[in-house]
């Protein structure tokens, strides 16, 4: 049978078809969670099947920390660990397969937040499109992140490449104009391009 989590959740309901677009005469689609109730539930359910023990009551203070410190100094190194860290947490069944793969890393990394901080937001809407997280910290700090996926290895030019991808996700938010709210409201907003490549290799940098 499929073992592919992403997949039961769409056969179940858990997931429904958002849009759909073509690349070399192959149909691929976005997934979504399809209302709050059902991503409260999903959000749970990934926290105890991934994240335990990652996260528990003795960790959650040290790992709320560590993912504070990274980002409000801005270290890049700290935070692509931190990333690394949750995406190494992953049993190698369950990393899914295209065009699953963006998508179910973006989940990962909600889950994982929402554990940490006040408020996490996934495909929040904006004037030019929809970003794919936004953290708001105890001080009313927004962080907005973008990811940016590859199917293939690198190789011997990993670190050039998922940096790369990283840059073309802060292109994206500085494209889209994903933190003109956060500006125009007064609001002091961080932001950080992630860029992932085959099963969870992912570097993390931030903006201006």
């Amino acid at each position: 049978g499929d073992n592919n989590p992403i997949s039961l959740l769409f056969q179940t309901g858990y997931l429904t078809i958002d849009s759909k677009y073509k690349i070399d005469d192959k149909i691929f689609y976005n997934l979504k969670v399809p209302n709050r109730e059902l991503r409260d539930v999903f959000t749970d359910i990934i926290s105890t099947e991934y994240f335990n023990p990652l996260i528990n009551q003795q960790n959650i203070e040290k790992d709320k920390k560590n993912l504070y410190n990274a980002i409000y100094t801005k270290n890049t190194a700290a935070l692509t660990d931190i990333i690394n860290t949750v995406f190494a947490h992953i049993p190698s069944k369950h990393h899914p397969k295209p065009p699953y793969c963006e998508s179910f890393y973006h989940i990962m990394m909600l889950t994982y937040c929402a554990t940490l901080v006040p408020l996490a937001r996934a495909e929040e809407s904006g004037s030019a499109g929809i970003l794919d997280l936004i953290l708001i910290l105890e001080n009313d700090t927004h962080v907005v992140i973008e990811f940016k996926y590859s199917q293939a290895s690198p190789g011997k030019d990993e670190e050039k490449e998922l940096d790369k991808l990283a840059k073309n996700a802060l292109k994206a938010i500085d494209l889209k104009r994903y933190g003109e709210i956060y500006r125009l409201k007064g609001k002091k907003f961080i932001t950080i391009g992630v860029g992932i490549y085959g099963k969870g290799r992912a570097k993390a940098i931030f903006g201006d």
